[in-house]
C-alpha cells in the first residue's frame, strides 16, 4: 500500500514538473517575396511578409540532429493585406549540424520545408529552449507546390531566395525565490535581483 502511494505521489510530482517547465513561445520569420506570391488566391509580383508560429516547448521533439516544435497555431502577415491564419499543421525547426532554422508543413511528403534560413553559427548549439535573435541572413522559399490553405484562401510562393530575419521570443515572467531573490525574464534572458521585494 505504501509503495503504491509513493509511486502515485512520484507520478503526480513528475507531471507537475513537466508542465511547470512547459513554455509557450513565439517564433517569427520575415521576408520579401521579390519573385511574387499568391495571397488569398490573388497574385502579387512583390510583397513583404512575416510568418509567425506559436507553440509549446513541451511538444519539442528530436529527430536525428533536428529539433522541432509543432505550432499550436501559425499565420502569415502580408504588408498591406493583413493576416492569414494557416489551416494546415506546421512546425518550426533547427538543424544543428547545418546551423539552419526553418518553417515547414506536417504530414505531407516527409514534412516538407517551406522556408529555410538563415544560416548562423548560433544555431549549431541552439535547442529551441531559449530565446534567440533577431538573426538575419538569406532564406529559401520552396516546396509550396499547391500552397497552404488559410482562413482567407490559398497562400503560395514560387521557389526563390529572400532576405530573412528569424527570432524566437519567450514571454515575460516574474517569480519569487528563497531569500528575497526575484527573477524577471524577458525573451528568455533572466536577471536575479537580490533583495528586491516581490
Amino acid at each position: 500500500m505504501k509503495f503504491h502511494l509513493l509511486a502515485f505521489i512520484c507520478l503526480v510530482l513528475l507531471n507537475l514538473a513537466t508542465h511547470a517547465n512547459a513554455t509557450t513561445i513565439t517564433i517569427t520569420q520575415t521576408g520579401t517575396a521579390s519573385a511574387g506570391a499568391v495571397a488569398g488566391n490573388e497574385w502579387y509580383p512583390e510583397i513583404s511578409f512575416t510568418i509567425t508560429g506559436v507553440g509549446d516547448t513541451a511538444n519539442r521533439v528530436l529527430d536525428g540532429t533536428a529539433y522541432s516544435i509543432t505550432n499550436d497555431h501559425a499565420y502569415i502577415t502580408f504588408e498591406g493585406l493583413g493576416t492569414f491564419e494557416f489551416l494546415e499543421p506546421t512546425r518550426y525547426f533547427v538543424q544543428n549540424n547545418g546551423s539552419i532554422v526553418g518553417f515547414g508543413k506536417i504530414g505531407q511528403y516527409l514534412n516538407p520545408d517551406l522556408y529555410d534560413g538563415p544560416v548562423a553559427a548560433e544555431f549549431a548549439t541552439w535547442d529551441m529552449l531559449s530565446s534567440i535573435g533577431p538573426i538575419s541572413g538569406w532564406g529559401g522559399l520552396a516546396q509550396w507546390w499547391s500552397g497552404l490553405q488559410t482562413d482567407r484562401g490559398i497562400v503560395m510562393f514560387p521557389h526563390q531566395y529572400s532576405p530573412t530575419t528569424f527570432q524566437e521570443r519567450w514571454p515575460r515572467r516574474t517569480g519569487q525565490f528563497g531569500g528575497g531573490d526575484k527573477v524577471e525574464s524577458l525573451h528568455g534572458h533572466a536577471a536575479i535581483l537580490k533583495g528586491r521585494p516581490a
